[in-house]
């Protein structure tokens, strides 16, 4: 993408923008596993011992 800006008695330069998409990695699923598994897992012991 190249941005170039014009005015009646001003020149600029030209600037190039250049933008890179990399795909999505998988630390986000990962964290979100975990998360729902911990919680699974407090649920069930709760579930098995009870409030003392």
């Amino acid at each position: 993408m190249s941005i170039k800006g014009v005015a009646d008695n001003v020149e600029t330069e030209e600037t190039k923008l250049r933008v890179n998409v990399k795909s999505q990695s998988n630390s986000a699923w990962i964290g979100i596993t975990i998360i729902v598994l911990v919680v699974t897992g407090l649920f069930f012991v709760y579930k098995k011992y009870g409030r003392r």
